[in-house]
């Protein structure tokens, strides 16, 4: 359960400033005369322009007690009214029916016994859902469409429920998808990670979970072969399709957390999609750290660079037309396929080719 303070729920700030209280809770002069035409008493006339303020400002009606003492005094005095006047009923029925009356005043509508709005939050929240993993996130979807449509906001605890249910919805449904697209192979595949060898010590699982090495020249071939394993895995990207990104790396980061016990416990479509979204997003980073090495030509490059590019693109990376990160991808491959990269003499022939590469260049 997210906590209150970090979603975008509206409640009162600790501190009210002067400020505040001049531009959120002033009553204009239409509100004045239009709170004095439906009072009977002095209290009434508080209760209703003090609850007409913090729905304003809420989108919601908090119970008298919980209103700052700062905001009645404030609004008591735009009132012009005498300090022994309190915001307060004698009975529930006369500020249920102020509250209507502000509903019907600012043309908004209840949410409680509203199933347009129940549909509206329930469905948000399973939209969402399918999208992003964070409930923080689902929360505030659901503050923002209720909003938009002029709909009272109901307690946090019903916006967290639905949250709640949405996300374990959505999850079961993404779990579904993957089951009936993975292959027997790939299924096999997975389920071979979590086994340990008599001969090794930790599983290949672990192999995945752990961070890749540096992204530096040295640990290139080591990279290039951890990254052609990944790829032995199989085909992933159908499998992946129907989930969002965002899920893809929340998925990845709940089973790179888990040790093989953890995860045997999951239910088989739940243990495959997260080891599903583990080894896709482990191909990513490798691809991303072999890139790294090798970033491709700018329009400042300097001119004997750029001749050496089109002689030679496979050495630069880039001059294929490819940019970023599978530029660089590719011209790594390149690189340790032509021996020009590695321990013993091929690496010292290679840094004196491009020594007298830089000397001709002057």
């Amino acid at each position: 359960m997210p906590s209150l303070e970090r979603t975008a729920y509206p409640r009162f700030g600790r501190v009210i400033t002067s400020r505040e209280l001049e531009s959120a809770y002033t009553p204009s002069e239409e509100e004045r005369t239009w709170a004095k035409s439906k009072k009977r008493n002095s209290d009434h006339l508080l209760g209703l322009a003090v609850l007409l303020k913090c729905f304003q400002r809420l989108h919601y009606f908090p119970s008298l007690e919980t209103m700052p003492e700062v905001i009645v005094n404030h609004v008591r005095q735009c009132l012009q009214l005498d300090k022994e006047v309190r915001a307060a009923y004698d009975r529930p029925k006369t500020m249920y029916r102020h509250q209507q009356l502000i509903r019907d005043w600012l043309q908004v509508e209840p949410y409680y016994g509203n199933q347009k709005a129940r549909r509206l939050a329930a469905g948000t929240a399973l939209r969402v859902a399918f999208m992003i993993d964070d409930p923080v996130d689902i929360v505030n979807a659901m503050l923002g469409e209720l909003q938009r449509e002029r709909i009272e906001l109901p307690a946090y605890s019903t916006l967290d429920r639905f949250a709640d249910r949405a996300h374990a919805a959505a999850d079961r449904r993404l779990f579904g998808w993957v089951m009936r697209h993975i292959t027997d192979e790939l299924r096999t595949k997975l389920g071979d990670l979590l086994l340990v060898e008599s001969d090794q010590r930790l599983s290949a699982f672990q192999a995945v979970r752990s961070s890749a090495k540096n992204a530096t020249l040295s640990h290139l071939e080591e990279l290039l072969s951890h990254l052609q394993w990944l790829e032995s895995l199989g085909l992933m990207d159908q499998v992946l399709t129907g989930i969002s990104p965002a899920k893809i790396r929340s998925f990845a980061q709940e089973a790179k957390a888990l040790d093989i016990a953890e995860l045997k416990d999951y239910k088989e479509p739940q243990r495959l999609t997260l080891m599903l979204c583990l080894v896709q997003r482990a191909r990513v980073r490798t691809r991303d750290d072999i890139a790294e090495m090798f970033p491709p030509p700018y329009d400042g490059d300097p001119p004997a660079r750029q001749r050496r590019i089109a002689e030679n693109p496979a050495r630069t990376a880039g001059a294929d037309g490819e940019t970023g990160g599978n530029a660089g991808f590719h011209a790594g491959c390149s690189l340790l396929a032509g021996g020009c990269i590695g321990r013993g003499p091929a690496n010292k022939r290679a840094g004196g080719r491009q020594k007298t590469d830089r000397e001709a260049a002057g």
